[in-house]
């Protein structure tokens, strides 16, 4: 089977918000979807899934500034 994480399930959850209203709605599963790659090439440990939504984040975050700078 596969190992029980020590993840926040909300963290994904709000990094798909953001980046639903960063960008557009259609962004949020995709957003969720490249971390999960990005994390499971990187060997899909908990620390490589947490880089993942770590990365998402700033990109999410950047597109908000550059949004709201417009």
């Amino acid at each position: 089977g596969l190992p029980v994480l020590d993840l926040e399930f909300a963290e994904g959850l709000d990094r798909a918000g953001a980046a639903a209203h960063a960008v557009v709605l259609p962004a949020a599963p995709l957003t969720t979807f490249s971390a999960g790659v990005a994390a499971g090439l990187a060997g899909g440990s908990a620390k490589d899934i947490q880089a993942a939504i770590d990365r998402a984040r700033a990109v999410c975050d950047q597109a908000v500034r550059e949004q709201e700078g417009n």
